[in-house]
């Protein structure tokens, strides 16, 4: 269970369906955050700039495999949830302007609604790793924030 390096391999190589899909919807986010910025509006950069270019979605389908497999793995290095969450969250949303607010609900600093999260993080937890019990007192308070459950997506698939 400490090395899932190679078993890992195995889905740079073979990406699953989702991945490839969700490869096509981030490759429309570039275009679209491309266009308003081309135009002299205020686009600017995107999160997702820091993606491959080219016109086929191979190159953003394998980078967004390698993407899934570094946060499996941050995950099971015991990372704090919060900031595995953000990480994920950054390509789609990095560049909006309500990803700040929204980085704050995450992290459980939100002004007026201290958090579990946030106690650890403030105590070092976003560098260290957390301890099993620490990780699941994160968990589950992600996973019953109000904050969080009143901004959820209707499409949300929490078994990912």
């Amino acid at each position: 269970m400490r090395d899932l390096g190679n078993p890992g391999r195995v889905f740079l190589r073979e990406p699953v369906a989702d991945w490839q899909h969700e490869a096509v919807v981030l490759r429309g986010l570039q275009v679209a955050a491309r266009q308003p910025a081309a135009r002299g509006g205020s686009g600017g950069a995107s999160a997702e700039a820091a993606e491959p270019e080219g016109d086929d979605g191979a190159a953003l389908a394998e980078a967004l495999a390698r993407s899934r497999v570094s946060t499996a793995l941050s995950k099971l290095a015991r990372r704090h949830p919060s900031l595995v969450l953000l990480e994920e969250l950054a390509p789609r949303h990095g560049a909006a302007a309500h990803f700040p607010a929204l980085a704050d609900a995450v992290r459980g600093t939100a002004p007026g609604h201290p958090t579990a999260r946030a106690a650890l993080l403030a105590a070092g937890g976003g560098g260290r790793r957390l301890s099993p019990s620490e990780q699941a007192r994160c968990l589950l308070d992600l996973a019953t924030d109000p904050n969080l459950l009143g901004r959820m997506y209707v499409g949300w698939r929490p078994y990912l």
